[in-house]
């Protein structure tokens, strides 16, 4: 049986700001060592991503479909 895992992090305003994150960031989490990490994906890395996505067909069983938005977090 799969656990479907959601984790929500309230994060201040102000905090998110100084963090240059929003709605459109791209954010990568990992688990590792007992810990969960979360960083921001910048534009460079996401170039890089969709070049080794050129060839895409079954969006959503892909790593880079967002199922809250429905999109592909490649494309902008």
């Amino acid at each position: 049986m799969e656990i479907e895992v959601k984790i929500k992090i309230a994060m201040p305003d102000e905090v998110a700001e100084n963090l240059g994150i929003d709605e459109d960031s791209v954010l990568e989490s990992y688990y590792e060592d007992g810990y969960i990490y979360i960083r921001k994906v910048d534009d460079d890395e996401l170039d890089e991503l969709a070049h080794e996505y050129d060839d895409c067909t079954d969006c959503e069983s892909c790593e880079m479909f967002c199922p809250h938005c429905q999109s592909c977090i490649l494309d902008d």
